[in-house]
């Protein structure tokens, strides 16, 4: 599942983004338009630029629920025009001390600010990683 998840992540940045975490490849015929789309650019997903940040439910009593994965990369691993599709709106590059000041949902500043921990450990890779989620509407979050 961790594949499957990570190559979501790449398809869903590329299409709400512009931009692709890619190296030279190719996919082969997927019959999906964004696939099709890294393919023409003679890109396949480089899956091992890509770090798993940690896990997130939105409370049970939100009409729309998310059960979300987060995953983050540089920048500089990226190719392509910010841009996207339309689906988000001003679409910029933010230092993550600077989005933090940035009007957000909990979950999103919980996750930028598990970027500055692993910033403050050097990028090692954590024994343990965030689940962030509600019990009885109250924020919860555990490592495991």
């Amino acid at each position: 599942m961790a594949r499957t998840l990570a190559m979501a992540a790449v398809r869903e940045t590329f299409e709400e983004t512009g931009l692709v975490l890619g190296e030279p490849g190719d996919l082969g015929e997927t019959g999906d338009e964004s696939w099709e789309a890294m393919r023409a650019l003679g890109l396949a997903p480089n899956l091992a630029r890509l770090a798993y940040l940690g896990r997130a439910i939105t409370p049970a009593s939100r009409a729309i629920r998310f059960h979300a994965r987060f995953f983050w990369a540089w920048s500089s691993d990226m190719t392509g025009k910010l841009g996207g599709s339309g689906e988000l709106a001003n679409l910029a590059f933010v230092p993550v001390r600077e989005a933090l000041d940035l009007p957000l949902v909990d979950v999103t500043q919980f996750m930028l600010e598990e970027v500055l921990r692993r910033v403050g450990v050097g990028f090692a890779l954590p024994d343990r990683y965030p689940f962030f989620g509600y019990r009885k509407d109250q924020r919860h979050v555990r490592y495991g």
